[in-house]
């Protein structure tokens, strides 16, 4: 499945080993095997002779393909891990993080292999992944208890691009995304000033989120490492947003009873169901870009873009 991305491109064993002397100090024999899954990134488990094991992951090839917010994820993705541990939140521990392109020409960053399995491939007795899910939405309430005092997407906010308003952060980046999409043909001009239309309608509405909370924007069971019926880590928040802790719901992946109930109550605006819609023509929107601009698929994105219309004929009625 890797290999069907445009972003996707494996290394040499001199390329790995040229990573762990500079990024590790380590010299000695080591084995590596590619993991799967991968579309955006390349990712390897690395064990060293005495038996060190590591994660190694290399950013993607043909970057002008990417968004771009997706410039800055790893730098990002440390960020976030940092907070995540001053907060109890399990999650990876970051030997390296390189964005020079310096060994090679890609960023990487090199993780501590957790023994664990992804909670979308492990074989798991359903109570025991029922207790993950309560798990997973504890871990997520204290996520989203981090604040910061302005709007934006973290890989952007980190270097300087940030927000005062949320209706400002979003439109700036369905802006972007629009325009990235139109450039290869995606959509044309009408389309993008449709859609633009929708934000630009919404802002009052949007801008009664007045606080800046820390949003993961993809859980899913992939991003949860598990074992014995324990979430060991909450993994690959790199794309996460200082926004609106309702966004975080319209992506329903780990939305489950359990996950609610491990989250506790949730205080619903009154606008619940408006934004939602909003927010996954958000997530729509970037997903139809990167499934057929990055990732090759191009049913995929037909697929989105048909739920972007429902979505919109839907909010109309």
């Amino acid at each position: 499945m890797n290999k069907e991305s445009f972003l996707f491109r494996e290394v040499t064993r001199e390329d790995i080993r040229n990573i762990t002397a500079s990024a590790l100090c380590y010299t000695g024999t080591f084995e590596y095997s590619l993991l799967d899954g991968g579309l955006f990134n390349t990712t390897y488990l690395v064990t060293c002779e005495d038996t060190a094991k590591y994660v190694l992951r290399l950013g993607p090839v043909n970057r002008h393909l990417i968004l771009e917010f997706e410039h800055n994820l790893m730098n990002a993705e440390c960020h976030v891990y940092s907070l995540c541990r001053e907060n109890g939140i399990p999650c990876s521990e970051v030997v390296c993080c390189d964005t020079s392109k310096t060994i090679i020409d890609r960023d990487f960053m090199i993780v501590k292999y957790i023994n664990g399995d992804s909670l979308c491939g492990a074989k798991i007795a359903e109570e025991e992944k029922r207790s993950i899910y309560r798990e997973v939405g504890k871990y997520t309430k204290i996520l989203h208890s981090i604040k910061n005092n302005c709007f934006g997407r973290v890989s952007e906010v980190l270097q300087g691009t940030k927000f005062d308003s949320w209706a400002e952060y979003l439109l700036f980046e369905v802006r972007s995304i629009l325009n990235q999409g139109k450039t290869v043909g995606l959509w044309d001009q009408a389309y993008q000033n449709r859609i633009e239309q929708i934000f630009i309608d919404h802002r009052e509405l949007l801008n009664k989120v007045t606080c800046a909370s820390l949003i993961h924007t993809d859980l899913w069971e992939g991003n949860v490492l598990a074992r014995d019926g324990k979430c060991l880590a909450i993994i690959d928040p790199d794309r996460a947003i200082y926004g609106d802790i309702e966004m975080e719901f319209a992506s329903p992946w780990m939305i489950t009873d359990d996950f609610l109930f491990g989250y506790g109550a949730i205080n619903h605006s009154p606008e619940w169901g408006k934004k939602q819609k909003i927010y996954k023509i958000f997530f729509y929107l970037i997903d139809a870009y990167v499934w057929k601009c990055e990732y090759g698929q191009p049913k995929r994105t037909k697929e989105l873009l048909d739920k972007i219309e429902n979505i919109q004929a839907s909010m109309v009625e």
